[in-house]
């Protein structure tokens, strides 16, 4: 028997309604059209994933890799757009550094949510500040128990740092140059209309080490939020919708 080698669209007809990202066989994140399958790597080694194939979702996040517009509420930070490459290889990802008050240093979005499992994702890059937490809805009062839930992370290390709240899920991903995938997925029992947010940190833990005193250099590169409903992070879908 004699294997011939076939075009991926002469086997198989694939479509889908919207664009999407992947990770291609250099390790740059990259969206494709309509109707193009993406056949995903693991951008660090660049190991082959195979086709990427999931249920549809939405991006809750308005502005999602716009953290200097006014759908991001900021609390003691500057947020700077394009001052760093991101994993898509362009001079898009965005600084967040702290100021010099005694206070939370976070950049945040007001959502409206009903109950559920969510999952919230950024891609981080050190840039002074060693740690950042997660906080994918920050309201006690919409969790299973009365405690806010958060996941920090170390990002010169490419670990968690600790998980804050029964029931807590968090992952970190290198991107390659860097760069990591931060997630955490945290599941609510009632309707929150408290967003999500990003925080600089000084500890490595989020109850001890998020209020502090700034020292007005120091921070973190972002890029490409997402806030999905599921219990795992979905490939970056960006929403380009604003307030109202």
């Amino acid at each position: 028997m004699t294997l011939v080698t076939k075009p991926f669209g002469d086997i198989i007809t694939f479509t889908r309604a919207s664009g999407g990202g992947r990770f291609n066989s250099s390790g740059v994140y990259e969206w494709v059209g309509n109707n193009v399958p993406r056949f995903d790597h693991d951008p660090v080694t660049l190991q082959p994933l195979g086709l990427l194939i999931e249920e549809a979702r939405t991006n809750l996040l308005l502005r999602s890799s716009e953290f200097n517009n006014a759908a991001w509420p900021k609390l003691a930070v500057a947020l700077t757009p394009n001052t760093a490459v991101a994993p898509d290889g362009t001079l898009t990802a965005e600084s967040m550094l702290e100021d010099s008050a005694n206070n939370f240093h976070q950049a945040g979005q007001i959502t409206s949510s009903p109950a559920g499992t969510y999952t919230m994702s950024v891609y981080a890059k050190y840039a002074g500040r060693r740690y950042v937490t997660l906080i994918p809805m920050n309201q006690g009062t919409a969790y299973t128990d009365s405690t806010n839930r958060s996941a920090t992370f170390d990002l010169q290390t490419g670990t968690i740092t600790q998980l804050f709240g029964s029931g807590t899920v968090a992952t970190i991903t290198g991107a390659g140059d860097g760069w990591y995938r931060l997630t955490c997925t945290v599941t609510t029992n009632s309707a929150s209309t408290s967003g999500p947010s990003i925080r600089l940190s000084n500890s490595p833990t989020p109850n001890t080490g998020i209020s502090y005193l700034g020292d007005g250099t120091s921070g973190i590169y972002i890029w490409a939020a997402q806030l999905n409903l599921g219990p795992t992070a979905l490939p970056y879908q960006r929403n380009d919708g604003n307030l109202g």
